[in-house]
């Protein structure tokens, strides 16, 4: 694996959110969306999200099946 300062922090930071959201999908993604909304409020901006345009999402297709 290739690894620098900046991706090592990042990896920490992601194996603490995902160890306080309890190792739970949605509840790490709520987390994230609420310290997302803090920053915006604390340094006064506000992200940009690309925008789906499609109200169905298609699953991802299971290449392990096909073989």
């Amino acid at each position: 694996m290739i690894t620098n300062p900046i991706l090592e922090e990042k990896y920490k930071v992601q194996r603490k959110l995902d160890e306080e959201a309890g190792y739970d999908v949605r509840r790490y993604i709520e987390n994230v969306h609420t310290l997302t909304l803090d920053v915006e409020d604390k340094y006064g901006f506000k992200f940009k999200y690309g925008h789906i345009h499609s109200a169905r999402i298609e699953p991802l297709k299971d290449e392990s099946k096909s073989a």
